[in-house]
């Protein structure tokens, strides 16, 4: 599927609202996502030009377009962001921070070693997570 297979697939299966009225259905705001797509999903360099009403329905569309690709348009693997942590760097793990503290072979299985550091009287917490590849 092409980059830009996948972003139509979202512009078709996600609404986007606003103050509780569906926007992305409307024609014009349907076709500019369209117009963003196109031009977000090549390759190459690429200029374009969009004119609008000055509706804030357009900047909406605008930034979640760009979100979207940012997302679905990485080329980038889990385990090339795990190679590149470092020691300490903070890491988000089920909604909590945590400090990356390495790969941990137990068993013959791989593991990520995260800690959450201690708050009040509670010490830190660690934590090892099974990493299939």
């Amino acid at each position: 599927m092409t980059n830009e297979q996948v972003l139509f697939r979202f512009t078709d299966k996600f609404d986007i609202y606003f103050e509780n009225a569906l926007i992305s259905r409307e024609r014009i705001v349907k076709r500019y996502a369209d117009f963003l797509t196109s031009t977000l999903s090549g390759d190459g360099h690429a200029v374009s030009v969009a004119l609008h009403t000055g509706s804030v329905c357009f900047e909406i569309v605008s930034f979640v377009m760009a979100a979207l690709a940012c997302v679905s348009l990485d080329k980038t693997d889990a385990e090339s962001i795990i190679a590149s942590l470092n020691e300490g760097d903070m890491v988000l793990y089920k909604n909590g921070r945590y400090r990356w503290c390495g790969l941990e072979i137990k068993n013959g299985k791989q593991f990520l070693k995260l800690k959450q550091d201690g708050r009040g009287k509670k010490g830190p917490t660690k934590c090892w997570v099974p990493f299939d590849e």
